[in-house]
């Protein structure tokens, strides 16, 4: 498709995209798909501005969007309200007990400020769920893997709890 777009994350910051317009030839009826639009409580936006005030190294220039019970923050400024989008924008997490729980989408598309390089040996207890030392203190930390992003962690006196989801750990 020479006509589609490829947005690689080795060029640009935040994960990749591809994007194309598909024509269908055959004659069928255009069923408009509505998704019902969530209004996005104060008091969490707010917990979620602090949250990316505190941890990432990134100015917001766009919007956060809810989908189910997941925030999105998006930049762009088209209309998707007739299209059916299961993702809109980077999923950052949700709200829970009224604090931010971040998601693996947010540890890997940007830039946080506190960040841990990891060695081999650290790599591989953090891919199976285990804890490990930090110099940290507080707040959340990108996990980093020869300069790569792969996760997060949450600092607590000197350990890193693992945030990396259960369904990407490794047994062995």
């Amino acid at each position: 498709l020479e006509e589609a777009i490829r947005l690689y994350p080795f060029d640009f910051e935040g994960e990749g995209h591809f994007i194309c317009l598909i024509k269908c030839n055959d004659e069928h009826e255009y069923k408009s798909i509505k998704t019902k639009k969530k209004q996005i409580d104060n008091n969490h936006l707010s917990i979620i501005k602090k949250f990316f005030k505190d941890n990432i190294d990134y100015q917001l220039n766009g919007n956060f969007k809810l989908i189910g019970s997941r925030y999105y923050y998006y930049e762009h400024d088209f209309n998707t309200d007739n299209l059916l989008v299961l993702k809109d924008g980077v999923e950052c997490g949700e709200i829970i007990k009224s604090r931010f729980e971040p998601s693996h989408n947010l540890a890997t598309a940007f830039k946080f400020i506190q960040k841990q390089e990891l060695n081999d040996n650290e790599a591989k207890k953090y891919l199976h769920g285990e804890q490990i030392e930090t110099p940290y203190t507080s707040n959340f930390v990108q996990v980093c893997y020869y300069g790569v992003p792969i996760g997060l962690g949450k600092a607590v006196q000197g350990q890193l709890k693992n945030y990396y989801p259960k369904g990407l750990r490794r047994n062995n």
